[in-house]
């Protein structure tokens, strides 16, 4: 009995050892068999040592953890702020890739309603065999992302951003690789087809599995079960109203709100004229307080339902500034005038590809010149025309721009035809075409170039400009 007793005690104390000895493996900085952990994150063991003269590629060296995340900060803006508002999941969810001496962790993901993107590590030996020195020149990647709810479901994969991991998309800390992969964002439900951003709430787990490229050869890893979580609330940042309304000749310009978010940010407006048209296009920059300027992309969308009211999407500030201030320089209108001008095709050789200046005046229109400035022929793909504004005088309020018109409503990338062209070979044909204030391009196809020596251009519902250089203040709410 006693020698039982005794046995069990001698147990009991070397159990107590143990633990305090492994206690002591995972905190003790300077021991060379510790294991690495970071914070929010499980402990990893330790990656096995490799010769990185043998890595396909090289990679710079980091000495910390926080370095890593100086590395992932620089490539996603806003990812600072989307950890301090808890917008980020670590899964640290890790798994061997097949056939390969190593392994890789998924330990981070931000689903940020547009965008999916998972911080990945993978070991240094699963990027070596006896064959890499044959591929040197074949740097690894990710091919390709896949979630499932579950394991008998069916398996969504979704296309990724991920550039091959030459140096500078990565960076090596303990024998390990740390990259990160940016996916489209989750399909809505019911509409696995559609790869369209999803701004509703979403919190859900999916099995999730990572397929590399590797020395020519693609490897999966299992699927792991990673939280993915995006709070609409959470990524707005600051709201400004405005109590200004511009009214002059006809024109109202009433911006509404301002809305800063941490993956995007979007201007409301009201806009009207009494005698045009309202092209959803302008030019307009935010200014923070503290000098920052950002531009209002020029093309607006309407809003559903609402009479002459639109959005306009730009770039986050990752910031929350008590005021900022809308300078609106110009609106662009449409009142459905039309000009043509003729292009002389007997001096270019439209099989040939290259370029051929002209500077040739075609035309006038809002005392505006229209200059055809180049000919740019594609060999077998046609040519472009490129067109040149020139204001007879550069303060004059009212300009020819060569932005292209719209429908009212329509997302910005469905511009309708409107450019007639005529070739003296019998063919005719609407195309679109776009351009900036000063300048547009418009390409003419193949059928109507060859074999023709001029070309008669109708540009319709001709798009200005109309000057009000105005600044509106806003205050958050």
């Amino acid at each position: 009995m006693w020698k039982n007793k005794n046995k069990w005690k001698w147990l009991g104390i070397i159990a107590v050892l143990l633990i305090f000895a492994i206690g002591t493996y995972v905190t003790t900085s300077d021991s060379k068999d510790r294991i690495t952990y970071s914070q929010k994150s499980k402990p990893q063991r330790k990656a096995k040592p490799v010769n990185q003269d043998d890595l396909p590629t090289k990679w710079q060296e980091v000495e910390s953890y926080e370095k890593i995340n100086d590395f992932y900060k620089e490539r996603v803006p806003g990812l600072e702020i989307a950890k301090e508002k808890g917008l980020t999941t670590f899964p640290q969810e890790t798994a061997k890739l097949p056939q390969r001496d190593g392994r890789m962790q998924i330990n981070q993901v931000w689903h940020s309603g547009r965008s999916i993107y998972i911080f990945y590590s993978i070991d240094l030996s699963a990027l070596i065999t006896e064959e890499t020195n044959n591929y040197v020149n074949n740097v690894p990647s990710v091919e390709e992302v896949k979630l499932k709810k579950k394991q008998d479901a069916d398996t969504q994969t979704l296309s990724t951003h991920a550039p091959p991991m030459q140096y500078g998309e990565g960076v090596i800390f303990e024998n390990r690789l740390y990259s990160m992969v940016q996916t489209i964002p989750i399909p809505k439900e019911g509409e696995p087809d559609r790869m369209v951003p999803n701004p509703e709430e979403f919190n859900q787990q999916l099995l999730t599995s990572m397929t590399f490229r590797i020395d020519g050869s693609m490897y999966e890893s299992k699927s792991m079960p990673v939280q993915y979580t995006f709070d609409p609330d959470k990524n707005r940042l600051g709201q400004y109203t405005f109590d200004r309304i511009y009214q002059n000749d006809g024109l109202t310009v009433e911006p509404l709100e301002i809305n800063l978010g941490i993956t995007e940010s979007f201007l409301k407006v009201r806009v009207d004229h009494q005698q045009a048209k309202f092209n959803s296009s302008l030019n307009a920059t935010l200014i923070t307080k503290d000098g920052k300027q950002v531009p209002i992309t020029p093309f607006l969308q309407k809003v559903e339902g609402k009479e002459n009211i639109y959005e306009g999407y730009f770039r986050p500030v990752y910031s929350i500034p008590e005021e900022v201030s809308l300078e609106v320089k110009n609106v662009h209108l449409t009142s459905g005038d039309s000009f043509s001008f003729n292009v002389d095709l007997s001096e270019i050789n439209p099989k040939v590809r290259g370029n051929t200046s002209v500077n040739k005046k075609a035309a006038e229109i809002y005392n505006t010149n229209v200059y055809i400035e180049q000919l740019n022929t594609h060999g077998e793909h046609g040519m472009d025309v490129r067109l040149g504004f020139r204001p007879q005088d550069f303060e004059q309020p009212k300009k020819l721009i060569g932005i292209s018109p719209r429908q009212m409503g329509s997302p910005a990338f469905e511009r309708p035809k409107n450019v007639h062209i005529e070739s003296d070979n019998g063919k005719e044909a609407n195309v679109e075409y776009g351009g900036s204030e000063d300048s547009a391009y418009i390409n003419v196809k193949d059928s109507l170039v060859q074999d023709a020596s001029n070309l008669e251009i109708t540009l319709k519902n001709a798009v200005f400009t109309e000057q009000i250089d105005q600044t509106f203040e806003a205050e958050r709410k």
